[in-house]
């Protein structure tokens, strides 16, 4: 009895919550596909300044709805993406754009990643090629070893001022 009354409380806990998650979503209408489809790259291409690791298109907060109205009334406005983005960028800096230009100033932000990578594969290159010499070393040090037993078992196994017939050696 308690477990049925729980289990209808719980059930309606959850279409309550979804009830108030689907209704802060907001549809924008648009004159032509074409914005439509700008204004949904550009949201979910501008960084939220509020949020951490999140666009505009997907932010919950107050201002990032502010930005996706006001990206929405540019687009109407007919002003180009570049422009947008610039727009975006003198106010809230470049933090704003998940990709930063690729201009001298920003060169490192572009080139570190790739320098690391090369400078961790010739580590990994250098580490394998150690390691193989290593293991050829001890490989022919123990054959050396061995070779050095056996030659010592013959040797003993010689009687002073015997003959030495093939036979005794293999």
């Amino acid at each position: 009895m308690i477990t049925s009354r729980l289990q209808v409380l719980l059930f309606s806990l959850t279409l309550l919550t979804g009830v108030g998650t689907a209704s802060t979503i907001t549809v924008q209408s648009f004159d032509t596909e074409i914005q439509q489809t700008r204004y949904n790259r550009l949201i979910y291409d501008l960084r939220c300044p509020v949020c951490q690791g999140q666009n505009i298109g997907e932010s919950n907060a107050g201002l990032a709805k502010d930005l996706r109205d006001r990206v929405r009334s540019m687009i109407l406005a007919g002003q180009s993406d570049d422009q947008i983005a610039a727009y975006m960028v003198s106010r809230y800096g470049e933090f704003v754009l998940y990709e930063p230009p690729v201009r001298p100033a920003t060169y490192l932000l572009w080139v570190i990643p790739f320098l690391v990578a090369l400078i961790g594969f010739g580590f990994t290159v250098i580490a394998i090629k150690k390691r193989g010499r290593r293991s050829l070393n001890n490989l022919q040090t123990a054959s050396r070893a061995d070779e050095t037993k056996r030659a010592d078992e013959l040797l003993s196994s010689i009687k002073p001022n015997s003959p030495i017939d093939e036979r005794d050696i293999t």
